[in-house]
């Protein structure tokens, strides 16, 4: 009488069944139908059943990952699905610094005990934003949660939340994004209440989370732009907001025309 090959579970065999019905109880589909394609492929059949098991369970893995990096991507508020550190353009004009940029795509800047600040400077069009969500898309493809949100919006909503009395809440909903993208900061804050707000979502993330800013303003300019601004009352709470984030951020200032201006050429 032939005997059987060990390996070789058929799919008539209630021991593959019962196998399957466990991939379905625990909702591993991506796995269930790697196991069912190996049980068809004679060339496994002699594989170390370690081997065979990571096989089965890598797909699932994978498919996990892709699906938590498309909701984190989703809830990031990231709606261009072409920004991409890879992405990145570097011409002269720009004045990018390549060795930089190629630095930070590595993702070592997210692994640092102090967690880094960027600031990132340029005429509107220069495509600091695109930069800024290559970063945080980054961030986000390595497992940490991330949001993106206009400067303007912020402020706003930061101001509702304060009329609403959930100014608590509100602000605590930023705790679980590690890292936070506000793009377009400006000079136009004028309540104090709202300076207040703002100095306490940047305290909190002090070294404690990650922070990337866009403004059409040169950094150099900033102090002067806030003191400049006869809206804004408590120049000492603008101060302190500049000081935490100057001294606090690692600038890359773009140069040159509109990248939307080159690409219509």
């Amino acid at each position: 009488m032939k005997t059987k090959k060990v390996n070789d579970i058929g799919d008539s065999q209630p021991a593959f069944q019962t196998v399957v019905d466990k991939f379905n109880e625990l909702k591993l589909s991506v796995a269930r139908d790697a196991f069912i394609a190996q049980s068809k492929e004679p060339a496994y059949y002699g594989m170390d059943f370690a081997e065979r098991l990571a096989l089965i369970l890598q797909p699932e893995l994978l498919e996990k990952k892709k699906r938590r990096t498309e909701r984190v991507l989703k809830e990031s508020k990231i709606d261009d699905k072409t920004v991409s550190m890879e992405n990145i353009i570097y011409s002269d004009e720009r004045h990018l610094d390549q060795a930089l940029m190629k630095e930070l795509a590595k993702g070592r800047w997210l692994e640092n005990e102090r967690k880094a600040w960027f600031v990132i400077t340029g005429k509107a069009g220069t495509g600091k934003t695109f930069i800024a969500k290559s970063l945080l898309k980054q961030a986000l493809e390595l497992g940490y949660k991330g949001k993106y949100i206009r400067a303007n919006h912020l402020f706003d909503e930061l101001e509702l939340a304060r009329e609403e009395k959930r100014i608590s809440k509100y602000k605590e909903s930023f705790n679980k994004y590690k890292v936070l993208l506000i793009d377009d900061f400006n000079f136009q804050i004028v309540s104090e209440q709202v300076l207040e707000d703002f100095l306490d979502l940047i305290d909190i993330r002090y070294e404690r989370a990650f922070l990337i800013i866009t403004s059409q303003f040169p950094m150099d300019d900033w102090y002067a732009n806030f003191q400049s601004n006869k809206n804004i009352v408590n120049k000492t709470r603008a101060d302190a907001i500049m000081d935490r984030i100057v001294n606090s951020s690692q600038c890359i200032e773009l140069k040159g025309s509109s990248m939307r201006e080159r690409r219509k050429d």
